[in-house]
């Protein structure tokens, strides 16, 4: 927690900007410090919660087919390209360039005059 008897340049900045965004120059806003603590721990709070709706739906897709014992609590998950990866190896099976489908192979021989 930060300690509002400090005077420190940010402080000061927030206890502004928290005055202003209540309409300190037009209105007389008189509030502890107690009071700017909870305003500046909720902004912190909503942050993190922005930010971690950002890393779920970045990160979705390489959660996906993970094993559900996987516990994601309070992790990162990483850049992994499992879910682009399977995504690939299906498609190139449907289109025979590759994956675990054997590819079966022929030829004839050409001789001339046939």
């Amino acid at each position: 927690m930060a300690d509002y008897g400090s005077g420190s340049t940010e402080i000061i900045e927030f206890t502004e900007y928290a005055s202003t965004m209540l309409g300190a120059p037009v209105v007389n806003v008189e509030l502890l410090s107690i009071h700017y603590t909870h305003a500046f721990n909720n902004a912190i709070e909503e942050y993190s919660s922005f930010i971690n709706r950002w890393a779920i739906n970045s990160q979705i897709a390489n959660a996906l087919g993970l094993p559900s014992s996987q516990d994601f609590t309070m992790r990162w998950v990483s850049q992994n390209f499992e879910f682009s990866k399977s995504f690939a190896k299906a498609y190139s099976e449907q289109v025979n360039i590759g994956g675990e489908v054997p590819i079966r192979k022929d030829f004839f021989t050409l001789s001339e005059g046939k």
